[in-house]
């Protein structure tokens, strides 16, 4: 039986995750924390695409900072567009958000953050 070679998936691709660094403004996330932020997150993904999307969608605060007022949030490549539009109904929670970077790996969005 002749040896079949097997192409070795990107990481990129692999999971199909996207990490996204959001900058909130400064008076309202002072009073956050990581839970309270994923809680207020998923909430409104699930009021704004319902709660299999939410389930599917896969989100997870991979780090917040309140003194630099930015989180990592890694979410599913396919739901990427409807977290970003689900960010328009938090801006009277949080205030304002700004997405400063959507990258396909963890390594290289962490090098823009420093």
């Amino acid at each position: 039986m002749p040896k079949k070679r097997i192409n070795v998936i990107r990481p990129t691709l692999r999971q199909g995750k996207r990490y996204v660094l959001l900058r909130f403004s400064q008076e309202k996330s002072k009073v956050l924390d990581q839970r309270s932020l994923y809680t207020m997150l998923s909430n409104n993904f699930q009021y704004a695409q319902g709660i299999f999307s939410l389930s599917e969608a896969g989100i997870t605060i991979m780090s917040f900072e309140p003194s630099k007022c930015l989180a990592i949030v890694r979410i599913s490549d396919d739901y990427l567009d409807k977290f970003l539009s689900s960010l328009l109904f938090l801006s009277t929670d949080l205030g304002y958000i700004l997405v400063e970077s959507v990258k396909p790996t963890l390594k290289s969005l962490q090098v823009l953050q420093r």
